[in-house]
């Protein structure tokens, strides 16, 4: 009995999860095999989470998406971790976020900016690519603005990109 749970377990946890999405209008194509989502564009899988003004996905020939392409007012959350650009590539598959448009990163009170940010789900680590930032060693009180399950929010909930960035 407990073999055939821990064996249902693995089997539900080997499952790919949903990808949950929401936006004001969509138009898809069939070849190539695109969706484009526009006005309000909200989509989370697993822990990641993400907004913007539109995405386009690419899709195989079964539908499944293989990216999604966010462009306009990106943010983005993974945990604690928030980040916003002007243009994001979400790779399904393998959970890596590329972040582009004077791409900044928060952690805590720490913010760290470069030419581009890539964060990588499985690994949990963030790249940043020709980096700069300020660092606080001083704990900050998270809001907890953290989405993870539940029905989608009609325009997105995470915070407006910081006006106190590096130039």
């Amino acid at each position: 009995m407990i073999g055939s749970l821990i064996l249902l377990t693995v089997m539900a946890s080997a499952e790919p999860t949903p990808i949950v999405f929401r936006c004001d209008s969509m138009e898809v194509t069939q070849n190539p095999a695109r969706s484009r989502c526009q006005g309000n564009a909200i989509a989370r899988k697993d822990d990641i989470f993400i907004c913007c003004e539109s995405f386009v996905t690419k899709a195989d020939t079964n539908w499944q998406w293989q990216s999604l392409h966010c462009v306009g007012d990106v943010r983005a959350q993974r945990g604690q971790e928030m980040t916003w650009a002007q243009e994001a590539i979400f790779q399904i598959e393998n959970g890596t976020l590329i972040l582009k448009g004077s791409p900044v990163l928060q952690r805590g009170k720490s913010l760290m900016q470069g030419r581009e940010i890539i964060i990588e789900q499985a690994s949990n680590k963030a790249r940043i690519i020709k980096p700069k930032g300020i660092m606080h060693h001083t704990p900050e009180k998270s809001d907890d603005t953290q989405i993870t399950a539940g029905k989608l929010p009609s325009q997105c909930p995470l915070p407006a990109r910081p006006k106190k960035v590096l130039q």
